[in-house]
This record gives structure tokens, sequence and C-alpha cells, in this order.
């Protein structure tokens, strides 16, 4: 059997928002150029959002790996429904 393998360079700003929303996380604060985002139950987890359109995947991966993520599963639970 065959796996398509997706292929994505980035992901609306919006969009990821709205998925980490889903996990638990609101808006802390913002500026200009960050959006920060805080874990409303314990273990707090903060998130740091640029301001751009849109954010690569590479980033999206690392912020994952900091909250012991999976890729896949959050690309199909929260960003797909997003």
């Amino acid at each position: 059997m065959e796996t398509k393998i997706l292929k994505i360079d980035e992901i609306s700003r919006t969009r990821l928002l709205r998925a980490f929303r889903k996990l638990g996380f609101v808006e802390d604060f913002h500026t200009k150029d960050v959006t920060v985002l805080r874990q409303m139950n314990f273990p707090f987890d903060r998130l740091v959002i640029p301001n751009d359109r849109e954010i690569s995947v590479e980033l999206i991966k690392l912020y994952l790996k900091d909250l012991n993520l999976d890729w896949n599963d959050f690309y199909t639970n929260f960003l797909l429904t997003s």
C-alpha cells in the first residue's frame, strides 16, 4: 500500500491560533511582532507565535516537540478542523 506524503510549507497564523485554542491555549498578550499564548491548565506552557501571515511548518513542529505532541495527530485533529 502506498502512502501519500503531504507537503505543506506554511500554515496561516489564524488557523494555527485556532488550533492552539482547541488545545487549551489563550492569548496572554501581544505586541506588533508576536502573540504570546498561555496554556490555561498545568503545566501552563507558553508559546510565542510571530505575527506573520504564514507560519512555517518547521517552526510549528518545534512548538509541538516542546509540547510533546505528534505532528500527524496535531494536523489531523486540530489543523484540519480549524
